[in-house]
């Protein structure tokens, strides 16, 4: 190929110049060169042919310009590729440090990103356990809630079913209230009626005690007249007696004759009268033995009447009386004493039943001698005046048994029996042998 045909910096016009990859700067700063040179050459080419046309230049000194020219074209494109080696190596270096710098970045991201990595898998780990943790937790709380819960449901059955049999009871209650109040007021009504009636045996009471005091008036007056008649008959026999001394220790009184002497000169008295005289003195001790019978048993009937009264004041202060022990029965299921209480509700036919039953007794020859043993001395017409004191301490046997009702045996009670008209003072055992004899009648009628 002709050196003069190529282009003067194309790598054939150079020779055996160096052949390496050329960049696309490198090319464009080459195809710069190459036209800039051509252009040169083209300049140089017209003026050194018109030079050598001119002046006739030999064909050596061209060759050596060839040669100069080829030498320079080689040196420019060595230097070109200097510039351009050094360039891409440049290029090369700051690539090598941003990828190194990139893979250190990298690496660091990476390292923080598995720092970051452990660290959310620590967590997750230490909230995967607190999870698990809380759910049981949570599971032992749902448990105990369900069971506090079915207990809380049970109790409140209970307590439903107790509400159900509270309210029956209040109403089972309510029900036994009005009843009470109802027998409350029946015992008040009785209680009034009991007032009443005591009110009326308290009369009954002033009544007898008043009939008392007349019958011991007229039995005065009946003593004074036996007296008077005895006096005139001792002084119709021509024997008066001496009067009585007040002190019955004294020295210069009569002496006392014995009872059976006097029975014996009474005797020979009443052989001595007439028959008129016998008997007036027979009629006037019949008559004096009854009124003195009647004044002691009305004395027993009016201390019988006031301990019964004193008996049923004690009993309605101790709470005793009978309202209160049929209160106590009903409240133990007993039936309450009918009997007893029948025998208070009719003060006036259990009276009439009392005397009847007493003159019954009075017409008893063994009653007789229990009470006109001691008085029986008194209508005699020897003993001057002596049956008037034994006649005064009659009442006293009838306080005899009271202190043995109460202080000897505290044990006994004192009861009244209607049939006989009497007090009794019996034992618990008979008392309550009594009381179920009284109530067996009624139960089996």
């Amino acid at each position: 190929m002709d050196p003069k045909t190529n282009p003067p910096g194309s790598p054939v016009a150079s020779g055996g110049g160096p052949l390496q990859t050329a960049s696309p700067d490198r090319v464009n700063q080459r195809c710069d060169s190459v036209t800039a040179a051509l252009r040169a050459e083209s300049r140089d080419n017209s003026v050194h042919g018109k030079i050598s046309q001119f002046n006739n230049l030999s064909v050596a000194m061209q060759s050596k310009q060839l040669e100069r020219k080829t030498a320079d074209a080689a040196l420019k494109r060595a230097m070109v590729g200097r510039e351009e080696a050094e360039a891409e190596l440049r290029r090369f270096k700051d690539e090598m440090r941003l990828l190194q710098k990139a893979t250190q970045e990298g690496k660091e991201r990476e390292r923080r990103v598995g720092e970051r990595l452990e660290t959310v898998m620590e967590n997750y780990g230490r909230a995967k356990e607190t999870h698990a943790h809380t759910q049981a937790l949570w599971e032992k709380e749902i448990r105990r809630a369900r069971k506090e819960n079915f207990t809380t449901q049970s109790v409140i059955v209970k307590l439903q079913e107790e509400l159900k049999t509270a309210r029956n009871a209040v109403k089972m209650l309510e029900g036994t209230v009005e009843r009470e109040k109802e027998r409350s007021r029946v015992r008040e009504n009785e209680a009034f009626t009991a007032r009443y009636q005591l009110v009326g045996v308290q009369e009954q009471l002033q009544g007898a005690l008043e009939r008392i005091k007349v019958v011991e008036q007229e039995r005065d007056a009946f003593r004074a007249a036996a007296e008077k008649e005895e006096v005139a008959r001792i002084a119709a026999e021509g024997r008066i007696p001496l009067p009585k001394a007040e002190d019955p220790n004294d020295e210069f009184a009569s002496p006392r004759k014995k009872t059976t002497i006097r029975y014996q000169n009474s005797a020979d008295a009443r052989l001595s009268l007439t028959t008129m005289d016998l008997a007036s003195s027979a009629s006037s001790e019949m008559e004096i033995e009854e009124l003195t019978t009647q004044v002691l048993w009305e004395r027993q009937r009016a201390d019988r009447g006031q301990e019964m009264v004193d008996f049923l004041q004690a009993e309605c202060q101790m709470h005793c009386c009978p309202c209160t022990k049929a209160k106590q029965l009903r409240k133990g299921g007993i039936l309450p004493q009918k009997r007893r209480r029948r025998s208070f509700e009719c003060p006036a036919a259990a009276e009439a039943e009392i005397e009847e039953r007493e003159a019954r007794r009075s017409l008893l020859p063994a009653a007789k001698p229990l009470q006109i043993q001691e008085p029986e001395p008194e209508p005699e017409p020897e003993p001057e005046p002596e049956p008037e004191p034994e006649s005064e301490p009659e009442p006293e046997p009838e306080p005899e048994p009271r202190p043995v009702k109460s202080k000897k045996d505290p044990r006994r009670s004192t009861i009244f029996c209607p049939r006989e008209g009497i007090f009794r003072t019996v034992s618990e055992h008979e008392a309550e042998a009594m009381e179920a004899a009284r109530l067996s009648p009624p139960l089996m009628t």
